[in-house]
């Protein structure tokens, strides 16, 4: 679509004589193609197919984790590892185990930088409770940036879906929060490790 269109109006200008106009539409043109090629791929993954860990829920990088009294999703104190989604970074969300979704939640009004920690409070956002086979339950939080309603979200309660399996979408980056409670996890990441949807181990489950 953005190279009909660009190439449309580069076309019509190169006509009309306007030929910078057109070279630089042109670029436009191929430049934006690119941007989307890349950001809505679907690299192939190896997922790791292990029941005692959580995976990144999307590449990106891990801006923040912390510890707090979670009262919407989880009502526990529970841990939050963060992952931050550049505009320039696959799409796609992901889940980090396999387990049976048990409920879905639209909360949050706010419009913050996906980057800033208080996006992960406030901001327009869908979370997803997920209960593993064990009977461990956690959340996956995908979280709008500035633009509103770009956080999409594809699944609905009741369904059983496997490690890694595609939940939604980020389109244009955002950030996406996985809640586990405290006691029952230990982090495996720090904040500015890089990490890779299906295949980063973020967090193993205590035994």
């Amino acid at each position: 679509m953005c190279l009909v269109v660009f190439g449309g109006a580069g076309g019509c200008a190169f006509i009309n004589g306007r030929r910078q106009l057109a070279k630089g539409l042109g670029v436009l043109a191929l430049v934006a193609c690119l941007v989307a090629v890349m950001c809505f791929r679907v690299p192939s993954r190896r997922v790791t197919l292990n029941p005692e860990v959580l995976l990144a829920p999307a590449d990106g990088w891990v801006i923040g984790v912390k510890d707090y009294h979670e009262d919407q999703a989880l009502k526990v104190d529970v841990l939050r590892i963060s992952v931050f989604v550049r505009w320039v970074d696959p799409f796609g969300a992901h889940l980090p185990a396999a387990g049976a979704v048990k409920e879905r939640l639209t909360l949050g009004t706010t419009r913050y930088p996906a980057f800033q920690e208080r996006a992960s409070d406030t901001n327009r956002r869908t979370v997803i409770v997920v209960e593993s086979p064990g009977g461990r339950h956690y959340a996956v939080c995908q979280i709008s940036g500035v633009l509103p309603f770009l956080a999409l979200n594809d699944v609905e309660p009741g369904q059983n879906l496997d490690a890694g399996a595609r939940i939604g979408r980020l389109l244009g980056g955002g950030r996406v929060d996985i809640l586990a409670p405290k006691a029952a996890v230990r982090v495996c990441v720090k904040t500015g490790d890089r990490v890779r949807a299906g295949e980063t181990v973020i967090a193993q489950w205590r035994r």
